[in-house]
C-alpha cells in the first residue's frame, strides 16, 4: 500500500527577460538576438516572444513581449525594449599643426607625423592621409589631406602643411 498525493498546479512559471537592448547600426534595420529564460515547478515550460529572437528590428524602439506558459496553461510575462539608432555622426579627426622640417640636401627627407581620430561608436576608425606619414617630402610647401572614416562610412577631414627647408647656413659659434 502507498499514498498518492495529487496537487493542482497553481504556481505560474518564472520568466526572466534581458535588460533593454540598445544598438547603434549603419543601416535602417538589424537582426537582433536575445535570450529569455523560464522555469516552472511542473517541469516543462514554453517561452514565446513577439517579435522572436533573430527577427529584423527597425530603427527606433520596439517593445518585445515574452510569455512563459506551463503545461497547466499558467503564464508569466515580461517585456524589454530593443532600440536601434543609426550612426550618422562622423569621427572627430585631429591633424597636427603646420610642420617645418629641415633637411640637409635638396633631395628632401622623410617626414613623420601623427594624425588621430575618435568616434562615438567605432573603436577602429580608418585614417587615410595623402601623402602618408613616412613619405619623402622635397623642399617646399606641401599640403597633407587626411580623412577619417568610421564603420558606417561617416567621414571627416583635416589638412595641414609640411614646409621642407634645406639647411644651408653653417652653425654660428661664439668664442669667449
Amino acid at each position: 500500500e502507498f499514498t498518492v498525493t495529487v496537487r493542482v498546479d497553481t504556481e505560474p512559471p518564472k520568466i526572466e527577460c534581458p535588460d533593454d537592448i540598445r544598438r547603434v547600426i549603419c543601416e535602417s534595420n538589424a537582426v537582433v538576438h536575445y535570450t529569455v529564460t523560464a522555469t516552472d515547478n511542473s517541469g516543462s515550460v514554453m517561452v514565446v516572444c513577439v517579435p522572436p529572437s533573430g527577427s529584423v528590428f527597425p530603427l527606433g524602439t520596439t517593445t518585445v513581449l515574452c510569455r512563459a506558459i506551463d503545461r497547466c496553461d499558467l503564464e508569466a510575462r515580461c517585456e524589454f525594449k530593443v532600440t536601434l539608432v543609426r550612426d550618422t555622426t562622423p569621427p572627430e579627426i585631429h591633424c597636427p599643426s603646420n610642420l617645418v622640417h629641415w633637411v640637409c640636401t635638396p633631395n628632401g627627407g622623410i617626414v613623420i607625423y601623427n594624425v588621430t581620430a575618435t568616434d562615438d561608436y567605432d573603436t577602429n576608425v580608418t585614417i587615410i592621409c595623402v601623402p602618408p606619414s613616412g613619405s619623402i617630402f622635397t623642399p617646399g610647401v606641401h599640403v597633407v589631406h587626411c580623412e577619417a572614416i568610421d564603420d558606417c562610412d561617416n567621414r571627416s577631414r583635416c589638412e595641414f602643411t609640411v614646409t621642407v627647408r634645406v639647411d644651408t647656413e653653417p652653425p654660428q659659434i661664439v668664442c669667449p
